[in-house]
């Protein structure tokens, strides 16, 4: 009884952390400081003190599970390529964050037997609920960037605060990443349809699209046709009511306008250089230092921390090797999934997110490592059980 009790309690504690994890993490946009280019946020300290309790414990572990060998492989060429680059630009932000998510995917591997998948999206619908609320509430309290955007001042909209760090578009589409989970639950549909309102009150054309591609997913493993055709109505009344305020219009222009917009143009402007740079240092620039090299070329610096597409910045910050590495990873997933049917949550939340990465994000996310480490624990996992066998499930292999 006595030891049941210390596993609960263990157990509660780990998900109160945890979950202060991720919610600390969609408050990205607010760092705790910074020391020589490098941010320190208030969820890294939360994987410092977790890995530190990890390492406290080592000696009551019989056995100490570790990433795959592709991981493995792939941060320490990472690692390599950023020294032997660091004389000419020193160490970047990126390699500290691929270092911390290797320690952070160690520590969730070794929590098979402390928490299960059932325990990890309770603590995702929680936080992503109050998350979404919250994003809500400072909406309206920014009612006025709307009203611009209404007015046809559609440039204040990018000048709206957010709490993600990278802007509106980040925003909304980490909270449409995270419906992977939320979707299939009994007022999932509701969350869905915040999420794509909110994309396309923030004229997000990747949010949409991330939008799109859960919904499309959960009509395919759904079971429950009442349930489907809820969501499709759903979808076809937000899209009646958004295209009363004409935010509809104004969605379909972003997309026509692809190539020939701000936007897209400053992306298509940094991916142009890519066959110069890499065809000049094959092995790649290191971590982070893809943006550095393409101002070098351009002759101009931009505001881009990262070049806007995970591929093309793992080809030229870590080389071919490092981007066969990467990409031989995403393509064993998919293949993996497809045996599977994709049952699998955060398989499923992994492939949207490397698909919408071909357009943002740096593939170095904290949050990203948090679905990686679950899924390398659960991938058995499958959202189709009932609730009532799931449970077991998170324990069934211990």
């Amino acid at each position: 009884m006595e030891e049941t009790k210390g596993k609960i309690k263990i157990k509660r504690s780990l998900m109160i952390m945890l979950g202060l994890f991720l919610f600390t993490f969609c408050f990205s946009k607010y760092d705790i400081v910074e020391i020589q280019g490098l941010n320190l946020y208030f969820y890294h300290i939360v994987i410092f003190v977790l890995f530190a309790m990890f390492l406290l414990n080592l000696k009551y572990r019989k056995k100490i599970s570790v990433p795959n060998k592709y991981i493995t492989i792939f941060v320490v060429w990472s690692l390599v390529i950023t020294i032997i680059s660091f004389t000419r630009f020193g160490i970047n932000g990126l390699i500290v964050n691929y270092i911390v998510n290797y320690l952070f995917v160690i520590f969730l591997l070794n929590m098979k037997d402390e928490i299960g998948p059932y325990d990890y999206i309770k603590i995702i619908k929680s936080v992503f609920w109050i998350v979404l609320v919250l994003v809500y509430i400072k909406l309206l309290f920014n009612i006025e960037y709307v009203v611009d955007l209404l007015n046809g001042v559609i440039y204040r909209l990018n000048m709206m605060p957010t709490f993600f760090a990278g802007g509106i578009n980040i925003e909304a589409s980490w909270i449409a990443l995270f419906g992977v989970f939320l979707i299939s639950e009994k007022k999932g549909i509701i969350y869905w349809g915040l999420s794509l309102i909110l994309a396309v009150v923030y004229l997000s054309r990747v949010a949409i699209i991330i939008n799109i591609l859960v919904l499309l997913w959960w009509i395919i493993i759904n079971k429950k046709y009442k349930q489907i055709f809820m969501g499709l109505i759903i979808f076809i009344a937000i899209s009646i009511v958004l295209s009363r305020f004409g935010f509809i219009d104004m969605m379909m222009n972003r997309f026509y306008s692809i190539g020939n917009e701000p936007g897209s143009e400053g992306r298509i402007a940094m991916w142009e250089y890519v066959p110069e740079v890499v065809s000049e240092n094959l092995i790649g620039y290191g971590c982070g230092n893809a943006i550095k090299i393409i101002e070098e070329k351009a002759g101009m610096e931009y505001t881009e921390q990262a070049i806007h597409n995970i591929y093309l910045q793992v080809l030229v910050d870590q080389g071919f090797f490092g981007l066969i590495l990467y990409v031989g990873m995403i393509t064993f997933l998919v293949v993996k999934e497809i045996k599977n049917k994709f049952q699998n949550p955060f398989a499923m939340f992994l492939i949207i997110f490397f698909i919408q990465g071909a357009l943002q994000m740096s593939g170095a996310e904290q949050a990203l490592a948090f679905v990686v480490g679950i899924y390398l624990q659960n991938q058995k996992y499958n959202l189709n059980i009932k609730n009532e066998k799931i449970k077991k499930l998170a324990y069934e292999e211990k």
